[in-house]
């Protein structure tokens, strides 16, 4: 699909964006020189061939600050004054700032990912923890949930938590959706999908300081993409 560095790619294929129905967009983490870069593609032949429709560059992530584990997303439904078909993209960035603050940053695109615009942050470190793989799903209440894998609780080595927004710019709730008992686990990467009979899934792995089941797949299930 393209040259030189492609990190975690995700893809979907439009089911809300009426005649674009059908084409799949990819998202890849790239960089330019210093300067992360969400690269997004396009699809028009079931992903036998891709080419490049647009570019999120963010400033947070230009200049070496850093950039990692980008998500992609189609709104299912009206979220604020955002409408169905939507595309949000998100992604961690600024873990390699020296005095290291990292963000959950979001960006939307209304033109099917050809422009970008920021939106909002759902997470913001206080100190120097990690915030890593953000994943959005929309819950049955009809808020969005910005699920991620936090470093900044001094309790855990690292823990999913969920927080969720009615109008994708105001976060609230937040809250352990995966926190061990033993603080060397790493719950991490979650990945949410609701399935057709309503249910919510979530994979999840969780990697800890060795033995049989370093980073053995988990996963959790929910009715209603919150609890």
């Amino acid at each position: 699909m393209r040259d030189g560095t492609g990190l975690y790619p995700r893809a979907i294929r439009l089911a809300h964006n009426g005649a674009a129905d059908g084409r799949v967009i990819a998202g890849v983490v790239t960089f330019d020189g210093d300067n992360g870069i969400g690269a997004l593609h396009e699809s028009t032949d079931s992903g036998a061939t891709f080419r490049e429709v647009g570019r999120v560059a963010d400033p947070e992530s230009a200049a070496g600050q850093g950039l990692c584990c980008a998500t992609l997303f189609e709104l299912p439904r009206q979220i604020g004054t955002m409408p169905a078909g939507t595309l949000l993209w998100a992604a961690s960035v600024g873990q390699d700032e020296p005095d290291r603050r990292m963000a959950l940053r979001i960006w939307r695109s209304d033109d099917v990912g050809r422009s970008w615009s920021y939106l909002s942050s759902c997470a913001v470190a206080g100190g120097s923890g990690g915030l890593w793989e953000p994943e959005f799903s929309v819950a049955a209440d009809g808020a969005l949930v910005c699920h991620y894998a936090d470093e900044t609780d001094a309790a855990h080595s690292q823990k999913l938590v969920a927080v969720r927004s009615y109008d994708g710019v105001n976060w609230q709730g937040r809250h352990d959706t995966v926190a061990s008992g033993w603080a060397p686990d790493r719950p991490g990467m979650p990945v949410v999908r609701k399935l057709p009979d309503g249910t919510y899934f979530m994979s999840y792995e969780i990697c800890n300081p060795g033995g049989q089941y370093q980073c053995v797949v988990h996963y959790r299930t929910s009715s209603d993409g919150w609890n």
